[in-house]
């Protein structure tokens, strides 16, 4: 876990993916969530949408 949020912060991720990111970031968003395995049911969804807000509030405060 350590080593993912040193990631996280790091220059790389902050300059190279935030950056590129931010135009899509900021526009409106068309999320679709397919779920094709299964056993893993609405609450794997329902993770993988709050992965996509926190990642989502990251890059927003990263690129002010």
């Amino acid at each position: 876990m350590a080593d993912a949020r040193a990631h996280l912060a790091g220059e790389l991720f902050t300059r190279d993916v935030v950056g590129g990111l931010s135009p899509l970031l900021k526009a409106a968003h068309d999320v679709r969530v397919h779920d094709t395995v299964r056993g893993r049911g609405p609450a794997r969804v329902t993770g993988l949408l709050h992965a996509y807000g926190r990642a989502r509030a990251f890059a927003v405060a990263s690129a002010t």
